[in-house]
Parts: structure tokens; C-alpha cells; sequence
């Protein structure tokens, strides 16, 4: 089952849009499991915020959240997660958050009812002072809850969704309805106001914050290198082009595979470094772009990288050339921090989140010529230039991408909001 709400069509999806909450909205207990026991009623907290999403799987939605969950314990907020569980529940915990399961990965309209009313009644018992809502199942929860409630709904706008029908259009524009709208980038923000007519002025871009102490050359260690270097098989003195993931297996991958045909040369790596499971179709398309290209030998998949830090250090140039919206571009800010020449596409917001041609080059997306100038280049560079570089860039990602700011800045989102309501009261 989609987690997303796509799968809400037809008269179904208008009633999800129409949904009322009744007045009483009060549910068994046995419906939620809380994994951590209430904060002690006497230890003074700043006001609690309930963040929603349908899952706690490892996806970047979900890095973003603890890292906030994170931020918000550190400067003694009250935080509540709902959702229905997954492998970062534990992660909640250790952060200082209190997790309770709610079933807001369904998307029906009847679940949306249910959830929308067991997340007023969690408002009300754990005093909830706000929610913020990352996915848009839990959105549609969410917001109607914070109406029924009387309390303020923020969302976390991460990436544009593609063009859609009517009825989509509308169920992704749920969205765009917070008193603040987060976004990673500029550029993520300027669609959210195209496309879904949007005050610019509840717009609050935002960028992701990075794992500093993870993401730092020094920390990664020579026999982390020896192992992942083994792992991949890769030979000694060949340069290796890192491709991360998640990997469009249409015309993204078919960009970045011609790109390094043309280089002309096979005394290199290509690493294609996809988390994600590969379908058939998919394995098919690589097969035929690795042998359309005459890069047998050349191009490796790899999946499930676990020490990333230790796959960028390895890399001699990071490329992501994305053709459809990516969350955040986080690998562009971590690819930064560890000092690495990162060429990204021109679109979805990269510029925000580099000094280009300083820290990082971007490329005009869909252009394999293009991308081949650069790769050429960026392979050509001096061990003083990549020095350079890193000089450059490493400082850029840690002031701009840091955790401790982006907590400050979440955190002045939530105190505007609060002013604004509690005025109106």
C-alpha cells in the first residue's frame, strides 16, 4: 500500500477533501501505544509540538525529523511523534522524544476520520501546543486535528510533486495549507507559491542539517577506507565516480551513463550506490544503457551503503543529476562536508545549497555533453586544487548545514506561529 495518499481517487478522495470531524472525538486507549511514559508534570517545558508522518522508516523525511525531535529535547520543548511505526521509533526515543502509534500511513477516508480523532485526543492529553505535519496522509489527519483543536498546523514542504490531475493537485496542496510553510530551498518555496497560490509570507526555506561529526574527513578512518574499497572491488589508482541514490533508472541514469561514455576513457569507476530495491525493468535498463555506452567493467551497482562518509571519501567526483525532485539534495551538502567534488543539476533548488563554482558545479540537467565537460575537468583537478576545494567547501557545509541551526531556525518558526495564535486569542 502507497503511504503517500495516492491511492485516494474518485468520490472516496472528495470525501477525504469534505471530511468532518464529529464533536466527540474522544477513543478507546487501546488504540495507541505510547513507548515512553509522560514527562513529569513539575520539570518546567517549553510548549509541546506533535510532529505526523506516516511511517518512521530510514528516508531522508525521516532523518529530518529526528533531527529536529532532536533539536527541539535539547532546548527542553515537549515533543510528540505519531505514526505507525518503523525502524527510527527507537531513534524518537533515544532523542528524547515519545513516540505513540497511530496508524497514519492509511489514506482512506475512513482512516483519516479515525486518526484525525485520536490525534485530538492525544492533543488534549499530552497538551499539545502545535503540529507539524511531513507527509500528507498525516497531513489530512493532522490539519483537521489542529482545526478541531484550535491549535496552529505547520508543514515541511520537501520537495515538488509532480504535475497531477485535479483531484491530486488537490490532495497534494494539503501541503502548502500550514500557517508556515518549510521548505529546503528557495527554489522548492518560489513552487509551493506558483503552484498552489501560496503567501509568499508563510514561506520559511529552511535548508536540511547534516551529521557534522559523522560527515568529517578526519573521523573517517583508513581501515573503513580498506574495507569498502574491498567490498566494491575497486582497483588501485583508478579514479571512481560516485553516483548515490536513489537512482532514476530513465532518463536520469541515461544522462550520467552517456555522460561517462563520452569521456572515452576506461581506466575508471562508475559507482551507481542505489539503497532502494531494483525491478526488473529496472535491471534491464541499466544492462542496456551499460552496454549501449560500452561501459562493461566500467559501471557497478551497489546497493545497501551503509558507511556513506567512507563511500564519499572515496570518490574522486560526486555526481547527482536528478531528473525528478529530490527531498532535500542532501548528498550535496554532506559531499561538502567531507571536502569531495560534487556536479549537480541545475534544478530543484542545488544552487541553494552550494557557492557554485566555488564549492560545487552545477550543470544544465539533461545535457550529457555538458556533464561530460565537467566530469573531465573535476577528474583533471591538482592534489593543490582539490586541497583548495575542500578548503572551501568543508567550512560552507558545516556553518550553513549544520543541526544547531537548523534547530534555531525550526524553533523560530514554532515561536512565530505561537505569538500569532495566541494573539488572535
Amino acid at each position: 500500500m502507497r503511504t503517500d495518499g495516492a491511492g485516494v481517487t474518485g468520490a472516496a478522495f472528495t470525501a477525504v477533501l469534505m471530511v468532518e470531524l464529529p464533536k466527540a472525538s474522544m477513543v478507546e486507549t487501546s488504540t495507541m501505544t505510547a513507548d515512553r511514559e509522560p514527562r513529569d508534570a513539575a520539570a518546567p517545558v517549553r510548549p509541546t509540538v506533535l510532529h505526523v508522518l506516516p511511517q518512521l522508516n530510514q528516508g531522508d523525511v525521516e532523518r529530518h525529523c529526528l533531527d529536529i525531535v532532536a533539536a527541539l529535547t535539547r532546548a527542553s520543548w515537549g515533543v510528540v511523534v505519531a505514526s505507525a511505526g518503523g525502524a527510527f521509533v527507537h531513534e524518537v526515543q533515544r532523542a528524547g522524544g515519545l513516540h505513540v502509534t497511530i496508524p497514519l500511513d492509511s489514506d482512506g477516508v475512513l482512516a483519516i476520520r479515525r486518526n484525525a480523532r485520536r490525534l485530538v485526543d492525544l492533543i488534549r492529553e499530552r497538551d499539545v501546543a502545535l503540529i507539524h505535519a511531513h507527509e500528507r496522509s498525516a497531513a489530512w489527519s493532522g490539519y483537521h486535528a489542529a482545526f478541531r483543536a484550535e491549535i496552529p498546523f505547520v508543514t515541511s514542504f520537501n520537495s515538488p510533486f509532480p504535475p497531477a490531475r485535479r483531484r491530486m493537485h488537490r490532495w497534494n496542496a494539503i501541503m502548502a495549507q500550514g500557517a508556515r510553510v518549510i521548505v529546503p530551498s528557495r527554489a522548492v518555496g518560489d513552487h509551493v507559491v506558483e503552484t498552489y497560490a501560496t503567501d509568499a509570507a508563510r514561506i520559511r526555506a529552511i535548508p536540511p542539517g547534516i551529521d557534522s561529526f559523522s560527515f568529517d574527513p578526519r573521523r573517517v578512518s583508513a581501515e573503513r577506507l580498506m574495507r569498502l574499497t574491498g567490498a566494491w572491488r575497486l582497483p588501485d589508482g583508478q579514479p571512481m565516480i560516485l553516483v548515490p541514490g536513489p537512482i532514476d533508472y530513465g532518463k536520469g541514469l541515461a544522462v550520467v551513463l552517456d555522460a561517462v561514455g563520452r569521456l572515452v576513457r576506461r581506466d575508471l569507476v562508475c559507482i551507481l550506490a542505489d539503497p532502494g530495491p531494483r525491478f526488473p525493468d529496472e535491471e534491464k535498463a541499466l544492462a542496456h544503457l551499460v552496454e549501449r555506452h560500452g561501459l562493461a567493467g566500467v559501471v557497478r551497482s551497489v546497493a545497501d551503503v551503509k558507511d556513506v562518509p567512507a563511500a564519499l571519501m572515496l570518490a574522486d567526483v560526486v555526481v547527482t543529476v536528478a531528473t525528478a525532485p529530490e527531498t532535500f539534495g542532501r548528498v550535496i551538502a554532506e559531499a561538502q562536508a567531507m571536502g569531495r567534488p560534487v556536479i549537480a543539476a541545475d534544478r530543484f533548488g542545488a544552487r541553494d545549497l552550494m557557492v557554485a563554482g566555488e564549492t560545487a558545479w552545477v550543470v544544465p540537467p539533461d545535457e550529457p555533453g555538458r556533464l561530460t565537460d565537467q566530469l573531465r575537468e573535476v577528474l583533471a583537478l591538482s592534489g593543490a586544487d582539490r586541497a583548495a576545494l575542500a578548503d572551501r567547501a568543508m567550512p560552507y557545509a558545516r556553518g550553513r548545514f549544520s543541526r544547531e541551526k537548523l534547530g534555531e531556525a525550526i524553533i523560530a518558526v514554532y515561536e512565530d506561529v505561537l505569538a500569532e495564535a495566541r494573539a488572535r486569542q
